[in-house]
C-alpha cells in the first residue's frame, strides 16, 4: 500500500509547497513500513519504521536540509547540519 503526502514544515514556515513529499510504503501483510522523503524530486532520506532506523542520502542544498530536518522531526530524530549530513553514515 502506498500513501503520499506533503511534508509539513517545523521551522515556522506555512508550507513547503509540495517540494517535499513523503511516500509511505506498507507491505501487504502490514509487517513492514518504510517512509521515503523526496525533496525536489531527489530521494534524500528513508525511515524504516519497525527498525526505528533513518537513512540520509547526502547533502543537496539548504532547502533540502530544511526538508530533511522536518522529516527527522516527524519521526523524533535530532536535527542535523550540513556537515553532519556530509559525514553521516547510514
Amino acid at each position: 500500500m502506498l500513501e503520499t503526502f506533503e511534508l509539513r514544515p517545523t521551522n515556522g514556515r506555512a508550507s513547503f509547497y509540495w517540494k517535499a513529499i513523503i511516500n509511505k510504503y506498507t507491505s501487504e501483510d502490514k509487517k513492514k513500513t518504510t517512509s521515503e522523503l523526496t525533496s525536489y524530486r531527489a530521494l534524500v532520506a528513508k525511515y524504516h519504521h519497525e527498525e526505528n532506523r533513518m537513512e540520509l542520502f547526502g547533502y543537496y542544498s539548504a532547502s533540502t536540509t530544511s526538508h530533511t530536518n522536518a522529516f527527522l522531526d516527524l519521526y523524533w530524530f535530532d536535527n542535523v547540519t550540513k556537515k553532519q549530513i556530509q559525514n553521516r553514515k547510514s
